[in-house]
């Protein structure tokens, strides 16, 4: 008996089982008989390259995990050169590579050299660099050059059907103990100095003063050694709620169902989850105005955009706009995550596989 061959193989790194992103990336890959090779580390990376062969893909997301996590300089150029090396061999016995652009770089970035000649090997090896918002090509153009030629834009999906959304908005906020008239800002996702959470705080501190009966919400992984630096922003007399680490996906709907606004006041954003994730729950959110940002969400209603340049002042602004929180605001956002699902976005990865797939030799099938 002729056992069923797999449609292709996709080694995947990272592969973070966590992530929402990445399994929701390859749902309709998975239901179309993909096998999915998982990685997270260097280790493993260099592992599996070894296996690749004529008819698989190598799908690169995040490189942090590779020249950033290097004790020394030396080290850095040693998992440098590993990596490439690893790719180059895979690819030479007839792989494909996909690069998916997350960040313009990492956003802690110790190895600069190192990781710009690594951006450098991903553009020049990949058969596709995969964009999920467009203009990408335009906002990375100062440390990176985009072939034309090889982009195909896949956009972020919203997460609708991901995660539970049955509780009531009344029983969430009695959960937070919100009283009825609290407007409630909430920021979700890591806590890191790069997102802006002293914009966030100064802003709410500065509405507050201004008569607005505020409360924040603050949920997310935060780093031990970022924790006293935060709490040395929180305003003394805005209520200010947070969890410092991971949300699980069951608790996810108690923070979004108490909001009335989301608020990701990033100082240098390229795509982010976290606005998708308040679409689905029909939360209006607030960004900074910079040209990428625009570029994606300036003609949607539940998105209003501060200053960056008077960030704090021009963020309290928001948080005195009677409107924010409308019906009519909720129903925009709800519509905008309704119009791209995970398994759209899915499909279109399946697509994109099949593309190489096809201008590849497969592997002879095993009986």
């Amino acid at each position: 008996m002729t056992a069923t061959a797999p449609a292709g193989r996709i080694f995947v790194f990272p592969y973070w089982v966590d992530n929402p992103y990445l399994n929701m990336l390859y749902l309709a890959s998975q239901a179309a008989g993909w096998e999915i090779r998982r990685g997270s580390t260097l280790k493993s990376l260099l592992v599996q390259m070894e296996e690749v062969s004529a008819g698989d893909i190598i799908h690169v997301h995040w490189t942090s995990p590779l020249v950033q996590r290097a004790l020394s300089l030396e080290d850095a150029r040693s998992r440098l050169a590993q990596t490439t090396s690893a790719i180059d061999r895979a690819i030479a016995r007839g792989g494909k590579l996909i690069w998916t652009v997350h960040n313009k770089l990492p956003h802690e970035v110790e190895y600069r050299d190192e990781e710009i000649a690594l951006t450098e090997f991903l553009l020049d090896r990949a058969s596709r660099v995969h964009i999920l918002s467009a203009g990408t090509e335009i906002a990375v153009a100062d440390v990176m050059r985009i072939p034309p030629d090889k982009i195909v834009h896949i956009t972020h999906s919203s997460y609708v059907g991901v995660y539970d959304q049955s509780l009531s908005r009344d029983s969430a906020r009695e959960r937070f103990g919100l009283g009825p008239d609290d407007f409630t800002v909430l920021f979700f996702g890591q806590m890191r100095a790069y997102k802006g959470l002293d914009t966030l705080l100064s802003a709410a501190a500065l509405a507050h003063a201004k008569g607005k009966q505020l409360v924040v919400l603050m949920a997310g992984k935060t780093k031990p050694d970022e924790i006293e630096g935060i709490e040395a922003l929180i305003p003394q007399d805005v209520r200010v709620v947070r969890e410092y680490s991971y949300v699980d996906d069951d608790k996810t709907q108690d923070w979004f169902r108490a909001a009335d606004i989301a608020v990701f006041p990033y100082r240098d954003i390229l795509n982010s989850g976290s606005v998708h994730l308040a679409a689905t729950f029909g939360i209006p959110t607030a960004l900074p105005a910079g040209e990428h940002v625009l570029r994606q969400f300036g003609g949607q209603e539940w998105v209003k955009f501060f200053d960056p340049a008077d960030a704090a002042a021009s963020l309290a602004k928001i948080f005195l706009d009677t409107t924010m929180s409308e019906p009519d605001q909720r129903a925009s956002a709800e519509a905008y995550a309704e119009a791209f699902t995970p398994y759209d976005m899915a499909r279109e990865m399946l697509s994109l596989l099949r593309e190489l797939a096809d201008t590849t030799p497969q592997r002879p099938r095993r009986n």
